[in-house]
């Protein structure tokens, strides 16, 4: 009953999210075909339904369109996984098992009908209470090779809404007429010790307009056990070197005061044992020190213009920001990879929305890919397979992006003009241990592109590459 369990984890979390996206009129999605990872089965779903690896780790599909808050999963079970139990009473069983997991659940009566020639049983479990109530679809099909459970779920309050598109995925399910070879896929597993230091190396360069500033930290991380299902994270800096120097002295004292202030008192935080983020702590003095050193530190000018400035390294540099930063940081490098299951090589696509600190609440669309693209030796000396090479990368360029940029830069700098091109691209790899998601070196690589044009001026473009390589020892 494992499946059924974390199915329910997995339900809250990603629902939880959905719950406060808010959705746009949609035009008509196409369906296509999905095929199942072990080779023996298959079912149409709308093309904007993709495949999320990291839900339901064994499922031999895994489906999500965060948009519209579908969700669906597929177990088949094989002979000899399984009793000898009939359709009926296998149906009632899992299903009855997944009610009682859920809050208040309640379970209809069964639903007897055919799928494409197979016996299918289907049963609708309502969770009764909680912030996000769930609504499952739990269908059951008894196949010539093998029995099979779709579930499909989504919030109570679209269920409705999403009802067609659910009863439509199962009901197109199939075993395929050629049975495929499986694909083997790498699972990934958050298992960190309760208790570990290690030696952290970060080296950043920095090319904003054909300015290039680098600085380099060497610290020690320490990990120890913070009530029950938490780990707790720190981080001391023991080393610093900011270069190469720059020409203009009270820019070098500038940047080596923020430096300063950056790498001192460090805020811990929090994240569970199962991979997810929690929180930040002790981060408001840290954030004021950061603040205080960008501000103070601002030259002498116009009042309005030093105002505007004040303002903007405030908004750029609120907790808020910083907490969603770190954040941030974590999911690209551990918590996006936890608990999932890959096919090397292949390109997984997911749809998610990108926040910049300047923008204010607004979002905007934003594609993020992830791939096991290989295998390679943890460090010099280590096994030539023992870790894997994690790839995420995630494109924002989207006509929204683009005027609220134009927005932004007509308020701060207060020329006329316009941003006519904006693209932001952020490259994560990650070398780690796919038996904890321990990480041996992690590469990021994030480019901004803009083209303004000014009034009376040609179009100027501008790009602005800032690359950050981190090693660990453990």
């Amino acid at each position: 009953m494992w499946v059924l369990s974390r199915t329910l984890i997995l339900a809250g979390s990603v629902l939880a999210l959905a719950a406060c996206v808010t959705t746009q009129p949609r035009t008509e999605v196409k369906a296509a075909t999905v095929y199942s990872d072990d080779g023996l089965s298959e079912l149409t779903a709308p093309q904007n339904w993709r495949t999320r690896p990291n839900l339901g780790k064994s499922a031999a599909i895994r489906l999500a369109d965060d948009e519209s808050a579908n969700y669906l999963l597929l177990n088949s079970y094989h002979p000899g996984e399984k009793d000898d139990s009939p359709l009926a009473e296998f149906a009632e069983r899992l299903s009855a098992s997944l009610a009682k997991r859920v809050q208040d659940g309640r379970m209809s009566a069964p639903r007897h009908f055919a799928v494409n020639g197979m016996p299918a049983v289907q049963y609708t479990i309502s969770e009764g209470s909680g912030e996000f109530p769930l609504v499952y679809l739990s269908t059951f099909i008894d196949g010539k090779h093998a029995m099979h459970h779709l579930i499909a779920w989504t919030l109570a309050e679209r269920y409705d809404a999403n009802r067609a598109a659910m009863l439509e995925a199962a009901g197109s399910f199939r075993e395929s007429a050629k049975r495929r070879a499986a694909k083997q896929r790498t699972d990934l597993t958050f298992d960190w010790p309760e208790r570990m230091s290690s030696t952290v190396t970060l080296r950043s360069k920095s090319n904003k307009r054909g300015e290039v500033t680098q600085f380099s930290v060497r610290a020690v991380t320490t990990v120890r056990p913070l009530g029950e299902g938490q780990l707790l994270i720190s981080a001391k800096v023991t080393d610093k070197k900011f270069g190469p120097p720059v020409k203009d002295k009270g820019k070098a004292d500038y940047l080596q005061r923020v430096l300063q202030e950056a790498t001192t008192d460090i805020p811990d935080y929090v994240v569970d044992r199962d991979g997810e983020f929690v929180r930040i702590e002790n981060l408001a003095p840290y954030q004021k020190r950061i603040e205080d050193a960008l501000v103070n530190g601002l030259p002498e000018g116009p009042r309005e213009a030093r105002a505007k400035a004040q303002q903007l390294v405030r908004t750029l540099m609120s907790e808020e920001t910083l907490s969603a930063a770190v954040q941030d940081e974590w999911n690209s490098t551990v918590g996006n990879w936890a608990d999932g299951s890959y096919v090397p090589g292949e390109l997984y696509e997911l749809q998610q929305v990108y926040r910049s600190a300047a923008l204010g609440d607004q979002t905007f669309p934003m594609r993020v890919t992830q791939q096991l693209a290989g295998r390679q030796a943890c460090r010099k000396g280590a096994a030539a397979n023992s870790c894997v090479r994690l790839v995420q990368t995630s494109r924002v360029s989207d006509p929204a992006f683009v005027q609220a940029m134009s927005a932004f830069v007509r308020k701060t700098v207060g020329a006329e003009g316009s941003v006519d091109k904006a693209e932001v691209v952020k490259m994560v790899e990650v070398i780690a241990d796919p038996k904890t998601l321990l990480p041996y070196r992690t590469l990021v690589k994030e480019t901004k592109t803009f083209t303004v044009s000014a009034k009376g001026e040609a179009p100027r473009s501008s790009e602005e590459i800032e690359e950050t390589v981190t090693t660990y020892s453990y």
